[in-house]
């Protein structure tokens, strides 16, 4: 179960780093999640006491658990210290760590990346008051973390087609039920969405938004029982991944017009919306066949100019995109420079949503998201990237 191969390029890194004599785990009932994803401990299973895995530079593993916890220690290679008490849990651990001045531990360095900060506050200062300096352990895991296999990126295709489906058979019934004249509600739209994700297969935590209307203007509306009208903009956003532990998510937001002429405020918006996604591929797809390293907040940037040039500079609300893995929103970088500073790197093997929205209060909102894959070919893949023109459902 657990994984040596891993381990050891954990320890190459931290051999290129002399200023740092180990890389410190420390969990508490599942609230460092990202570790143990990477060591493949199931969701379904975490510490219930205070747990601790030390990789020194040099020297042997250690595996901390207490003794009701013994089978977390299966995932973790290295020697076994098990506990009851807490004098065992602290005179062993901090035996292990003499002459081991400094540690990267899942800390930051700034209150930007809350996503990153896992490291308790007393736990940090208990092991300071020890003479122990923390440094972020992030530049020494971040290659592997929210990196898909093989089998996850067949996954990601998989979910991506049930997405594909789902939009494609929701935009179809709005249309039959408008030329009709039956109303369709943003709730009985969300609830036949869910329906397609889980009849083929899929599953997703939360509910799909569909947002009409001014309720488009709201990022992250939840849909009611408000009718869908004629020549409105209508906003869907789902999300999905395959009913199995493993398997990553993908998430797309689309927007449709339901009405024969496209207004030219409408039609603005979404030019602009779409050349802001436009230009964030492209940066990307640049970057990563040239092997430049990219952070987050580099991708925000290059998206969020394009916005902020044009005449609805203010109504960009929120950060470009997120990593995407085991959770609809990754432990990875995030495409960001505005809600925070991001400055991780995107990873080979790494999946990203990119979306932008623009907002205009009380009238309508636009968001365009894509999601990229970047291949081991240091080539991309794109799913679900914005058409050129809008779509109109004509009634």
């Amino acid at each position: 179960m657990a994984h040596p191969e891993f381990v050891e390029e954990i320890r190459k890194k931290l051999s290129t780093n002399p200023r740092i004599d180990g890389w410190l785990v420390h969990d508490f009932c599942g609230k460092n999640r990202t570790i143990l994803d990477l060591f493949g401990v199931p969701r379904d299973v975490c510490p219930s006491r205070r747990f601790f895995y030390l990789v020194p530079r040099k020297g042997p593993m250690v595996v901390f658990v207490h003794r009701v916890d013994e089978h977390i220690a299966t995932y973790f290679p290295g020697s076994l210290e098990l506990y009851s008490s807490w004098e065992e849990l602290t005179g062993r651990l901090l035996a292990h760590l003499q002459g081991k001045g400094t540690l990267a531990m899942e800390d930051w360095s700034s209150e930007l990346l809350p996503q990153v900060c896992v490291l308790d506050a007393a736990t940090k200062r208990w092991l300071e008051d020890n003479g122990k300096a923390i440094e972020p352990s992030w530049p020494i895991i971040e290659e592997f973390v929210g990196k898909m296999h093989a089998m996850q990126k067949e996954h990601l295709h998989k979910a991506a087609a049930i997405l594909d489906k789902a939009y494609k058979l929701a935009w179809k019934l709005l249309k039959e039920r408008l030329v009709q004249k039956e109303a369709i509600s943003e709730v009985e739209l969300q609830a036949y969405i869910l329906r397609i994700i889980r009849g083929e297969g899929g599953t997703c935590t939360g509910k799909p938004i569909v947002a009409a209307g001014e309720h488009s203007s709201i990022p992250h509306h939840e849909s009611t029982k408000t009718m869908i009208q004629p020549n409105q903009i209508v906003l869907i956003d789902a999300w999905c991944k395959q009913d199995e532990e493993i398997s990553p998510y993908a998430d797309f937001t689309a927007v449709a017009f339901t009405g024969k002429e496209l207004p030219v405020l409408v039609s603005n918006v979404f030019n602009v919306a779409q050349a802001a996604q436009k230009q964030a591929i492209a940066f990307i797809e640049t970057c990563y066949k040239n092997d430049l390293s990219m952070t987050g907040a580099e991708v925000d940037d290059a998206c969020r100019r394009v916005i902020t040039a044009s005449s609805f500079n203010g109504y960009f609300t929120h950060r470009t995109g997120h990593n995407i893995y085991l959770d609809v929103h990754g432990p990875g970088a995030n495409l960001d420079n505005y809600e925070t500073r991001d400055t991780r790197y995107l990873i080979q093997g790494g999946c990203y949503s990119i979306e932008p929205g623009i907002y205009l209060p009380n009238e309508f909102g636009i968001r365009l998201e894509c999601n990229i894959f970047l291949e081991p070919s240091k080539k991309i893949t794109l799913f679900n990237q914005a058409p050129t023109k809008l779509s109109c459902i004509e009634v």
